[in-house]
């Protein structure tokens, strides 16, 4: 039952993950041969920021609401107006502040970047209580079509100021704007077909407290996240400047894409699912087994490829005025295999309210990457700051999955042995000899010989990965845990 249940929702999730980021992708690919590297370093810079005070206020609070075993219409609406104050308060803030960030991060232009942002992160704020009344009853179909279309008004948003102005952080500014309002309003719109009902502003702000006992830890844990992850970001703007910061976040982008697909679709259809079956704690190990070990097969394939080829798809998502981008996303494509389990570890830990456990988790994976990322600052490399976090990556994910052994399920080892000895096989990527496909220089680089090298080592690795699938299927049929 369990199972059926987690497959459903997982279907769901992908599906509309999986439209979601074909439109993204294809949105990259346009922006990246129109818009130069500086602009999208001044936006990502400005969006760090944003979105860390914004984890502070609203983040911890759609777990809490799916964990909560009944939500009313006062709760509803107290989340919403609360909601709206941290939205209005980041908005404000953001709007007084601008000039002083902007100073502190040396950019010669794009002030103006902060103003349009601060407007999106107010909608983004008031977002919270219509999404989690989707994410509650797992309507994630709803939830990807509110954010395709977003994507979709954002893009033409952006290439109509584009073509208007000829303005790249103009037309960013613009896109990143309009996704949070288009989003908000189709979540509100939807959130009429759900159980909790669509969201009004109510007075009783008070009732919000009840969620803390359980969203504090998640907002912590946020917190910590989102900080370890995101000071590259910072540092790098503030001493390399914003166009090493939009090679590097396009670097970044790009190696999240198969998290994305996978890993960021699932996580958020696990916790209500999950949730639901709590008090079996032997079925949610069998399921998170499944789903991990598979997830790890992926990984293997995913980091093998994109290591392989990192030159030729950087030159195909983006162009020749790009293919700085590939030393740095051969590195980081050797922690997709870890980072995919982690990602997939928040669900259960949510599902069984330990957000305590998660919280030191995502503590000591701050001190770890954080350690990493002033490292390669300090040595002045960005590939050296790439290598020091695949590393720190591989440390959080030992730590991780002892955490969630020792702590959660209390039983067999032989599943977390597995799912170890499979990403183990990640590092024997180095070894492939170049005579698998031929290498391509950069003067000679086409569109035709791209694709065809990305199709041989697509083959091989498939081929491999296929066959430990199926020894893995077979295995997992004879387990006893």
């Amino acid at each position: 039952m369990l199972m059926a249940d987690l497959k459903k929702a997982l279907l769901q999730s992908l599906l509309g993950k999986y439209t979601l980021y074909i439109v993204q992708m294809a949105s990259l690919m346009v922006l990246a041969r129109l818009i130069a590297p500086e602009a999208f370093g001044v936006v990502a810079a400005a969006q760090v920021l944003l979105m860390f005070f914004q984890t502070i206020g609203t983040s911890g609070l759609i777990p809490a609401i799916v964990y909560e075993e009944k939500v009313d219409s006062l709760l509803r609406d107290s989340v919403f107006s609360f909601s709206f104050g941290v939205g209005l308060v980041l908005a404000v803030f953001f709007l007084l502040f601008a000039p002083a960030l902007h100073q502190w991060f040396e950019f010669e232009s794009g002030q103006f970047i902060f103003y349009l942002l601060s407007i999106g992160s107010f909608f983004a704020a008031l977002s919270v209580m219509p999404m989690a009344s989707l994410v509650k009853q797992s309507k994630f179909i709803k939830i990807s079509q509110a954010e395709v279309f977003g994507e979709l008004f954002g893009l033409s948003g952006c290439l109509g100021v584009w073509f208007v102005s000829n303005n790249g952080l103009l037309a960013l500014g613009i896109r990143f704007t309009t996704i949070p309002v288009v989003r908000f309003c189709f979540y509100w719109w939807f959130s009429a077909n759900t159980e909790i009902g669509r969201p009004r502003l109510g007075r009783q702000l008070g009732l919000v407290t009840q969620l803390f006992n359980y969203a504090k830890y998640q907002i912590l844990f946020n917190v910590f996240n989102y900080f370890s992850r995101n000071l590259d970001n910072i540092l790098i703007a503030k001493y390399f400047g914003a166009s090493m910061l939009g090679v590097y976040e396009k670097t970044y982008q790009v190696m999240k894409y198969p998290l994305q697909l996978f890993t960021f679709a699932i996580t958020p259809a696990m916790q209500p699912v999950l949730t639901r079956y709590k008090s079996q704690p032997t079925q949610i190990y069998h399921a998170f087994f499944k789903v991990a070990s598979r997830l790890a097969v992926v990984g293997v394939f995913s980091s093998s490829v994109l290591y392989c080829t990192s030159t030729e798809v950087v030159f195909i998502l983006f162009g020749p005025q790009w293919l700085e981008v590939a030393p740095l996303l051969g590195i980081l494509a050797l922690s997709i295999p870890v980072q995919m389990i982690m990602s997939s570890t928040g669900g259960v830990f949510q599902a069984f309210g330990k957000v305590r456990e998660m919280l030191v988790c995502g503590v000591f994976s701050s001190v770890v990457t954080v350690s990493a990322i002033i490292y390669g600052i300090y040595l002045e490399s960005v590939l050296t700051l790439c290598v020091a976090l695949v590393i720190a990556f591989h440390i959080n994910y030992v730590q991780c999955l002892w955490m969630l052994q020792a702590r959660i399920f209390k039983q067999g080892t032989q599943g977390f042995l597995i799912i170890t000895a499979i990403l183990a096989l990640t590092p024997l990527v180095l070894l492939m000899p170049d005579s698998v496909a031929p290498a391509t220089s950069h003067a000679s680089l086409t569109l035709i010989s791209s694709f065809l090298t990305i199709a041989i080592y697509t083959s091989v690795f498939g081929v491999l990965c296929a066959v430990i699938y199926a020894c893995l299927a077979r295995f997992s049929r004879h387990l006893t845990v």
